[in-house]
């Protein structure tokens, strides 16, 4: 009898199963953790592609800003650098402002001195720096305009031509001693021979925290162009890090924004350094990097209030056999007048030209009234003789809040500088550019040079 087949069925064992799971295991696990790791490799690359991004935009927008700081005012440094700006919005006073700047800007000061860069050492989240940076955009009009002596009233006032002024330009109406305040141009206007200029809109006020716009009368005041609220608008705007490490601003005009705006994320922390030129030989280099905190260069004592006293050696003159009175030379009149073009050019507008009385200083002394300002004090005053004593015109200048120009001789206007800066006056006459100007800037105390032209 034959046997029938076997149909039994063969299969994996208990073993087997479990071999395979392992193996199955392990490489699921390989593959996850290469999963992991590209993942992570991605992001890493990402994030370092972000933060190359973000630097790169930061860099551009504070870049963008600083280069362009102090436009469209500086043409009247001496009557527009320091002062405490007043600004309306809607017949409400906007600066000095009210209340604390929102964060990160809470500690900066509520008084706006203008000037075209300040740092806030420390005044950001965790320590970080806040800059505070002022651009104008004065476009078709570069130059600081003279008001018309007793021509401010109510609403408007008077300049010698209102050419490439138009409706809604930002003004700042400035003066020395009295003060400045952002006014707006009327809507509608359109600048040409008229003489007369009006305000009015949002930024247009005849008051503001007490300052009169007919207050401004005296033939000092100049008007310069800041922008327009539609059109090329000023920045006046202040950076800083704040939560979240994010990069801020705030438009102190509110003209883009009423609060901070987030700029850029992952900016941890901000410290800035000045570049100052100490050697000053007339290169225009950056000689030196101080700190914000520094003796001198903290904001308090940067917008404390800034006077400028300019020192002026008398022009070129002829000898004493050829003209006992010394009157200058006609290469002397040529570079007294061509010096006080290059000083005027700088928005000097001096209140007071002193000089010694001598003819050569008071011929030198001319043009800079005629071409820096025809309405300032004029006068010969004691102390400004060669031998005179320096502290007989820095006792005259202690308190003086007005821009004063002295024009004297040598030895005693290096004496008077060298008084003035470091207290003694035993310095070198060579520190002082012959028959040139040395500009100090001054708190009413103390003074600093600040530039020199021969």
């Amino acid at each position: 009898m034959r046997r029938a087949p076997s149909t039994a069925c063969g299969g994996f064992s208990l073993i087997e199963l479990m071999v395979t799971l392992a193996i199955g295991l392990v490489l699921t696990l390989a593959i996850s953790m290469m999963v992991v790791r590209q993942e992570s490799l991605r992001r890493g690359v990402t994030s370092g592609n972000d933060l190359t991004s973000n630097t790169a935009y930061a860099a551009f927008l504070l870049d963008r800003e600083l280069r362009s700081a102090g436009a469209g005012f500086s043409q009247a440094s001496s009557a527009n650098y320091g002062c405490d700006l007043n600004v309306s919005l809607n017949g409400a006073q906007l600066l000095p402002a009210t209340a604390a700047f929102p964060a990160p800007f809470a500690t900066v000061p509520q008084t706006y001195v203008l000037a075209p860069l300040i740092i806030h050492a420390g005044a950001g989240a965790n320590g970080s720096d806040v800059i505070a940076v002022a651009t104008g955009n004065s476009a078709l009009s570069e130059s600081a305009l003279p008001v018309s002596p007793r021509s401010t009233a109510a609403g408007q006032l008077k300049l010698a031509n209102t050419l490439g002024i138009r409706g809604g330009d930002l003004v700042l109406l400035s003066q020395a001693g009295v003060g400045c305040m952002v006014q707006q141009v009327s809507n509608g206007f359109a600048g040409g021979a008229a003489q007369t200029l009006t305000f009015g809109g949002a930024y247009a006020a005849n008051t503001i925290n007490g300052l009169t716009l007919p207050g401004f009368s005296n033939g000092n005041a100049f008007v310069s162009l800041l922008g327009n609220v539609t059109g090329n608008p000023p920045r006046f705007m202040l950076f800083g890090v704040g939560d979240n490490a994010t990069l801020f601003s705030y438009d102190l005009l509110k003209l883009s924004s009423s609060n901070a705006e987030a700029l850029v994320e992952g900016v941890v922390d901000m410290r800035v350094l000045y570049g100052v030129d100490t050697v000053r030989a007339g290169l225009e280099q950056v000689t030196a990097w101080i700190a914000p905190s520094a003796a001198g260069y903290t904001a308090a004592e940067l917008t404390s209030g800034t006077a400028m006293v300019f020192l002026v050696h008398h022009a070129e003159a002829v000898d004493s056999d050829v003209d006992p009175q010394r009157p200058l030379s006609a290469d002397g009149r040529t570079h007294a007048a061509a010096l006080a073009a290059r000083v005027a050019a700088r928005g000097v507008r001096p209140a007071a030209i002193w000089h010694s009385g001598k003819l050569r200083a008071r011929q030198t002394a001319e043009p800079f009234l005629l071409t820096c300002n025809p309405s300032a004090e004029f006068a010969a005053i004691r102390g400004l003789q060669p031998t005179d004593p320096p502290d007989w015109i820095r006792d005259r200048l202690v308190g003086e809040t007005r821009d004063v120009m002295c024009v004297g001789h040598f030895p005693s206007m290096p004496r008077i500088f060298h008084l003035l800066v470091t207290g003694t006056n035993d310095g070198s006459a060579a520190d002082f550019p012959q028959h040139g100007i040395v500009a100090l800037a001054s708190d009413g105390e103390r003074w600093t040079f600040a530039w020199q032209e021969r």
